[in-house]
């Protein structure tokens, strides 16, 4: 009876034994399922964060690509101006460096003349409420502006003369035939 007892006893430990290492490997083989499962999930979103980066670096590139292109067109503008303002077809090709230099001498009159422009409308509006005060004769618009608006009003004379003649110039030559030649008689 003792020993039958005993027998039970031991039986039941091992069954106990088995059926804890049985659950210890479960709970193993679970374990290494998630670990695994984490690990392919940190892959993964490491794969989506490297795929965004590529994103993110071809954007890039092609907004340099379109900055690139914004810069050729412009400076094909410029071209097309430049061959326009020495007289030349643009087919001709590129302009020599003397006609380059006319060509900026050209832009950096027209620009000094919109800025003058500017002036100009200013000054005649001055001269017109001035006009209207104290009648229409020159001597009268004279004796109406302060000495610094006269030296200003003789500048801005002065200045629309120079700008009239490079304007009926054109080429910038001094010739004033606009023809982009030399100053040589007729044309033949």
């Amino acid at each position: 009876m003792l020993v039958s007892l005993a027998r039970e006893q031991s039986r039941e430990r091992e069954r106990d034994k088995v059926s804890k290492q049985a659950e210890r490997e479960r709970v193993r083989k679970r374990e290494r399922e998630r670990e695994r499962g984490l690990l392919n999930v940190s892959v993964e979103r490491e794969r989506e964060r490297e795929k965004e980066r590529e994103r993110e670096r071809e954007k890039e590139r092609e907004r340099e690509r379109e900055r690139e292109r914004e810069r050729e067109r412009e400076r094909e503008r410029e071209h097309r101006l430049t061959c326009t303002l020495v007289g030349q077809s643009h087919s001709h090709g590129h302009a020599s460096r003397v006609e380059h230099s006319a060509y900026i001498e050209h832009t950096t009159l027209t620009s000094l003349y919109v800025r003058e422009e500017r002036n100009i409308k200013e000054y005649i509006s001055i001269l017109q409420v001035r006009s209207s005060q104290i009648g229409t004769d020159v001597d009268g618009i004279a004796i109406g502006l302060s000495h610094k608006q006269r030296r200003c009003m003789l500048m801005v004379m002065v200045m629309v003369m120079v700008m009239m003649m490079v304007m009926v110039d054109g080429d910038g030559d001094g010739d004033g035939d606009g023809d982009g030649g030399g100053g040589g008689g007729a044309a033949s």
